[in-house]
């Protein structure tokens, strides 16, 4: 809102300018134009002051001294030396984004002309997480011989990417390569299904940085077919394949910063919004998200709908942290017995330092006697039964659509995690070598101390030039390996039950039928590839799993 203070009579003026000096620390220069009449007689007649009517303090100057939050515009300026300017969240003259010369000046009132046209802008700096895929545009497997097959890659880590390529190889023998496409980090790019050559193909995203580094998607299904058949999807139009999805099975590339992501609800369906010079799209709900991973620093976000654009500054910190904690002490003393003092130290932080470190601790004392608090902290001392609880089987709604998962899983009261690239330090529950250990296998969750490294340079195969790893801890759980084969369904029942919570490593394995031999293995993720009921045994695939 502005006002003017040719729009306003002088007694509006003068009691209006009491409230607001202390914050806007403007000055009333009120002119003197008649004899100044008594406030008796300067009564309201039909709603009007009487002709040459002013307040007895007509003249009076005040001044305030500017304070720290005061906000200078050059307004103030065009109004001489009478009268006085108020600026209340000037909003903009539309609701939609345009080219008009009345626009935003300050993060407060971007901000509002952004909510106006449907759009927010969001930072979450301790929760970004690279996200990888690729896939066809019309999501599907298989094309006839000549047919055109257009993939779609999808990052949410541009700035780190100098390069990257389609990958397309032989299903039976996965270095041989058949072609390389190159595309870009948010690209598409096509392909002729060829007549010759194998039937049956793999394909997978590798994207490079400047340093050779690369990550790479997990490998799906490509293949020919003689057979014709329909093109259209059959939820209809498929607007942004693969958009958001991760489908990351390798992950090298350094990635450091803080993710900002920019959403709208109010455009037509397949319509385009432009964020930093890339197009989002619209669903048909008129709905778009975008989401890019940002470098520390300062970086100007700019949105364009239609012919006009707004810029949102955004600051991604070198340092953030998060932290809470609760501190509980109870004194007392029993009626003709002896005094105690209980006491509990609880609490969690995650933060990333300005030397790239991201640190993850949790300490949890549990109540007992002060004197004993900090006594055997390496102590375990698991909640099974409670870890085991479904909340959805226990409480019906939560009253939102957050999610919960734990980021300090520890057997014990205490979890560190100090991390930097593709190294680590833990104390806590970790998996010993996580599967990836080709001469000891050993898929047990222990709890104890575990420390790993992976040199940043690699490989003409893209392994690391030096790899180590190390963990100390006592082995005191059971151990269960359990083999089903593959029966063309989704469910499958362990042998044992109440399995302890987060300590499963399922793999899907192809073997030789007549040696045994394992011809190849791919882990499956929690979550992603699968759900699992610890208390039942029971795993359930997101996708059934055939019998050859």
């Amino acid at each position: 809102m502005n006002i003017k203070g040719s729009q306003l009579d002088p007694i509006l003026a003068s009691h209006r300018l009491v409230g607001l000096l202390a914050t806007t620390a403007v000055a009333a220069f009120l002119p003197l134009s008649a004899p100044a009449q008594s406030i008796d007689a300067c009564a309201l007649i039909n709603g009007v002051l009487p002709a040459g009517c002013e307040q007895s303090n007509a003249g009076t100057v005040v001044h305030m001294p500017a304070g720290s939050n005061t906000e200078t515009t050059a307004a103030v300026s065009d109004l001489g030396p009478y009268g006085f300017a108020i600026t209340i969240e000037a909003a903009p003259p539309n609701a939609a984004l345009s080219t008009t010369p009345e626009t935003p000046t300050d993060m407060r009132q971007v901000d509002r002309y952004l909510e106006s046209a449907g759009v927010q802008v969001t930072y979450d700096g301790l929760g970004a997480k690279p996200v990888l895929a690729i896939a066809t545009t019309d999501l599907r497997s298989t094309y006839v011989a000549g047919a055109p097959v257009t993939f779609r890659a999808s990052s949410n880590y541009p700035a780190w990417i100098t390069r990257a390529e389609v990958r397309v190889a032989d299903a039976s023998d996965p270095k041989t390569l058949i072609a390389v496409l190159p595309i870009d980090a948010n690209g598409s790019v096509s392909w002729t299904m060829p007549a010759q050559g194998a039937a049956k193909m793999i394909f997978a995203l590798r994207v490079y940085d400047s340093a050779g580094h690369f990550d790479e998607t997990r490998v799906l299904p490509l293949n020919r077919t003689a057979e014709t058949f329909a093109t259209t999807a059959k939820d209809g139009a498929i607007i942004a394949a693969g958009e958001g999805e991760d489908m990351t099975a390798r992950r090298v590339i350094p990635v450091r910063g803080g993710a900002v992501t920019v959403t709208g609800n109010t455009l037509s369906g397949g319509s385009t919004v432009s964020v930093m010079g890339e197009q989002a799209i619209a669903d048909a709900s008129g709905t778009f998200v975008l989401q890019r991973i940002l470098p520390p620093g300062a970086h100007d976000i700019r949105i364009g709908m239609g012919q006009g654009s707004v810029t949102r500054h955004v600051e991604i910190p070198q340092t953030e942290w998060f932290y809470v904690g609760l501190a509980d002490l109870t004194v007392g003393k029993e009626i003709g017995g002896d005094s105690y003092t209980l006491g509990r130290l609880a609490g969690y932080a995650k933060g990333h330092t300005a030397g790239g470190y991201t640190v993850t601790g949790s300490i949890d004392t549990r109540e007992g006697d002060l004197k004993d608090l900090f006594r055997d902290l390496d102590e375990k001392n698991p909640d099974a039964i409670l870890r085991q609880f479904d909340p959805d089987a226990v409480y019906p709604t939560f009253g939102d659509d957050s999610t919960a998962f734990e980021d300090a899983p520890t057997s014990g009261k205490l979890y560190l995690r100090i991390e930097k690239d593709q190294s680590s330090a833990t104390w806590g529950d970790f998996k010993a070598t996580d599967g990836a250990s080709r001469l000891i296998r050993s898929d047990r969750t222990l709890y104890g101390a575990q420390v790993l490294h992976d040199s940043l340079a690699q490989t003409t195969e893209g392994e690391p030039r030096l790899s180590f790893s190390a963990y100390a801890a006592q082995p005191d759980r059971l151990v269960q390996r359990d083999i089903l084969r593959g029966t063309g369904g989704s469910a499958y029942v362990l042998k044992r039950q109440d399995i302890l919570s987060g300590t499963e490593t399922l793999l899907v394995q192809w073997r030789d039928p007549v040696s045994g031999h394992v011809v190849y293995s791919e882990p499956l993720s929690a979550g992603d590839d699968y759900d699992i009921d610890y208390f039942q045994g029971v795993v359930i695939l997101t996708q059934h799993l055939g019998s050859t």
